[in-house]
Protein backbone atom coordinates (compact mmCIF):
# COMPACT_ATOMS: atom_id res chain seq x y z
CA UNK A 1 0.00 0.00 0.00
CA UNK A 2 2.71 2.48 0.93
CA UNK A 3 4.55 1.77 -2.32
CA UNK A 4 1.38 2.19 -4.40
CA UNK A 5 0.61 5.57 -2.83
CA UNK A 6 4.26 6.60 -2.93
CA UNK A 7 4.72 5.86 -6.63
CA UNK A 8 1.33 6.81 -8.06
CA UNK A 9 1.12 10.04 -6.08
CA UNK A 10 4.81 10.95 -5.73
CA UNK A 11 4.07 11.42 -2.06
CA UNK A 12 6.33 12.41 0.79
CA UNK A 13 6.23 10.63 4.13
CA UNK A 14 4.64 13.69 5.74
CA UNK A 15 1.85 13.60 3.14
CA UNK A 16 1.24 9.90 3.75
CA UNK A 17 1.19 10.49 7.49
CA UNK A 18 -1.51 13.19 7.15
CA UNK A 19 -3.72 11.17 4.79
CA UNK A 20 -7.18 10.41 6.20
CA UNK A 21 -9.95 8.06 5.05
CA UNK A 22 -11.96 11.09 3.91
CA UNK A 23 -9.14 11.85 1.44
CA UNK A 24 -9.73 8.64 -0.56
CA UNK A 25 -12.82 8.83 -2.74
CA UNK A 26 -14.05 5.86 -4.77
CA UNK A 27 -15.12 7.02 -8.22
CA UNK A 28 -17.07 4.61 -10.36
CA UNK A 29 -16.20 0.95 -10.28
CA UNK A 30 -12.40 0.99 -10.60
CA UNK A 31 -10.91 4.34 -9.60
CA UNK A 32 -9.87 5.91 -6.32
CA UNK A 33 -9.26 9.64 -6.27
CA UNK A 34 -6.74 10.54 -3.56
CA UNK A 35 -6.58 14.11 -2.22
CA UNK A 36 -3.41 15.40 -0.60
CA UNK A 37 -4.75 18.34 1.37
CA UNK A 38 -1.59 19.15 3.33
CA UNK A 39 1.62 19.19 1.29
CA UNK A 40 5.13 20.57 1.78
CA UNK A 41 4.51 23.15 -0.94
CA UNK A 42 1.15 24.11 0.63
CA UNK A 43 -0.45 23.39 -2.74
CA UNK A 44 -3.06 20.62 -2.41
CA UNK A 45 -3.08 18.07 -5.20
CA UNK A 46 -4.77 14.84 -6.19
CA UNK A 47 -3.94 11.61 -8.00
CA UNK A 48 -5.79 8.48 -9.05
CA UNK A 49 -5.31 4.81 -8.32
CA UNK A 50 -6.86 2.40 -10.79
CA UNK A 51 -6.41 -0.87 -12.67
CA UNK A 52 -4.48 -3.59 -10.78
CA UNK A 53 -3.67 -1.26 -7.88
CA UNK A 54 -7.36 -0.54 -7.36
CA UNK A 55 -7.97 -4.11 -6.12
CA UNK A 56 -5.11 -3.90 -3.61
CA UNK A 57 -6.29 -0.57 -2.19
CA UNK A 58 -9.88 -1.79 -1.96
CA UNK A 59 -8.74 -4.95 -0.16
CA UNK A 60 -6.76 -2.85 2.34
CA UNK A 61 -9.73 -0.55 2.97
CA UNK A 62 -11.96 -3.59 3.57
CA UNK A 63 -9.43 -5.07 6.04
CA UNK A 64 -9.39 -1.95 8.18
CA UNK A 65 -11.36 -2.13 11.44
CA UNK A 66 -14.70 -0.34 11.21
CA UNK A 67 -15.19 0.38 14.92
CA UNK A 68 -13.16 1.64 17.88
CA UNK A 69 -10.53 3.31 15.71
CA UNK A 70 -9.42 6.40 17.60
CA UNK A 71 -7.28 7.90 14.87
CA UNK A 72 -8.11 9.90 11.78
CA UNK A 73 -5.10 8.54 9.90
CA UNK A 74 -5.63 6.35 6.83
CA UNK A 75 -2.64 4.05 7.24
CA UNK A 76 -2.89 1.59 10.10
CA UNK A 77 -0.37 -1.02 11.17
CA UNK A 78 -0.77 -4.46 9.65
CA UNK A 79 0.24 -7.50 11.71
CA UNK A 80 -0.49 -11.20 11.51
CA UNK A 81 -2.74 -10.81 8.48
CA UNK A 82 -4.88 -8.05 10.02
CA UNK A 83 -5.04 -4.29 10.25
CA UNK A 84 -4.68 -3.07 13.81
CA UNK A 85 -6.22 0.08 15.26
CA UNK A 86 -2.78 1.65 15.67
CA UNK A 87 -1.73 4.23 13.05
CA UNK A 88 1.60 4.03 11.28
CA UNK A 89 3.84 6.78 12.63
CA UNK A 90 5.67 9.24 10.38
CA UNK A 91 9.08 7.72 11.16
CA UNK A 92 7.91 4.24 10.18
CA UNK A 93 7.24 5.51 6.64
CA UNK A 94 11.00 6.11 6.35
CA UNK A 95 11.66 2.40 7.00
CA UNK A 96 9.52 1.09 4.13
CA UNK A 97 11.94 1.77 1.24
CA UNK A 98 14.64 -0.26 2.99
CA UNK A 99 12.16 -3.06 3.77
CA UNK A 100 11.02 -3.18 0.14
CA UNK A 101 14.61 -3.12 -1.16
CA UNK A 102 15.52 -5.94 1.24
CA UNK A 103 12.50 -7.99 0.13
CA UNK A 104 13.52 -7.50 -3.52
CA UNK A 105 17.14 -8.45 -2.73
CA UNK A 106 18.42 -5.13 -4.06
CA UNK A 107 22.01 -4.14 -3.46
CA UNK A 108 22.60 -1.83 -0.47
CA UNK A 109 18.99 -1.75 0.79
CA UNK A 110 19.98 0.68 3.58
CA UNK A 111 20.60 3.35 0.92
CA UNK A 112 16.86 3.48 0.19
CA UNK A 113 16.09 5.28 3.46
CA UNK A 114 17.60 8.59 2.54
CA UNK A 115 15.54 11.66 1.78
CA UNK A 116 11.93 12.49 2.30
CA UNK A 117 10.40 10.39 -0.48
CA UNK A 118 9.14 6.85 -0.20
CA UNK A 119 10.69 5.84 -3.52
CA UNK A 120 14.26 6.73 -4.42
CA UNK A 121 14.48 8.13 -7.96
Amino acid sequence: MILIFGVTGATRKSELDKLEPRDIDKRGDRIFLVYLRETKTECPRAFTISDDYFDIVEKYINLKPKTNVKTTKFFLSYRNGKCTRQPIGINKFSDFPKEIATYLNLENPESYNKGNHIVRV
